[in-house]
């Protein structure tokens, strides 16, 4: 994206603001929410693989080939 295109979807953006206030602030907070909802995603299926692989280690079950099956 260059300058030219970056200043147009502003432009668009202030337009759209400008002509539906509410629904340009609904889209913006969905948006967001959407964001925040990929975050809180991935923090979760962190956790899940970290709670699945301390008891795998703890009971001396977990082999390299698993380390690398997670990694990729």
């Amino acid at each position: 994206m260059d300058q030219a295109d970056f200043v147009h979807l502003v432009r668009m953006s202030e337009h759209a603001s400008a002509d539906n206030s509410r629904a340009y602030r609904r889209s913006v907070a969905a948006f967001a929410a959407l964001g925040y909802a990929w975050v809180l995603g991935c923090l979760a299926l962190a956790v899940g693989i970290v709670l699945w692989v301390v008891p795998q280690v703890l009971h001396g079950r977990f082999r390299l080939a698993m380390v690398w099956l997670l990694l990729g």
